[in-house]
């Protein structure tokens, strides 16, 4: 079992470059394994860590005992740096606001679902917590979803 987790602390290219040796030689032999990662994409930038994921998962799936369970919010840019099949993607997603302008979440992941993000309802109930320019900024960036 291998866990791999964004570190405390500022982030560096010094970061990235560990993590990636490190997860290199994971991925890369033939031993039997489980790899967790979560959200490694947060130690460089959303382009890049999409293609760095895509060629790890690349190399992870050439090892048949190998199994690699990614938590991450760049599945389609993966999916398409990636650019084949044998990936199975499962999301957890929002479902609204409530009265209280909550987040209506279901923890449970659904099988082979690109699930919708939620920043558009963060941005939804601050439109609706704010007032003044606040107001308005917030708006003008709901209408960009």
């Amino acid at each position: 079992l291998h866990v791999l987790a964004k570190s405390g602390g500022t982030q560096s290219a010094g970061a990235l470059e560990t993590t990636l040796v490190e997860l290199a030689q994971v991925v890369c032999n033939d031993t039997p394994k489980l790899i967790l990662a979560d959200e490694l994409e947060a130690i460089t930038e959303p382009g890049a860590g999409a293609r760095i994921i895509a060629g790890m998962l690349r190399a992870a799936q050439q090892q048949t005992k190998t199994t690699m369970v990614l938590v991450t919010h760049l599945a389609p840019a993966i999916l398409e740096a990636y650019g084949g099949s044998g990936l199975r993607v499962d999301g957890i997603e929002a479902n609204g606001l409530d009265e209280h302008l909550e987040l209506i979440v279901d923890r449970t992941p659904k099988r082979n679902c690109l699930a919708r993000s939620t920043p558009e309802l963060i941005v939804r109930r601050l439109v609706e917590r704010s007032n003044g320019s606040a107001k308005d900024v917030f708006t003008d960036i709901l209408s960009l979803f």
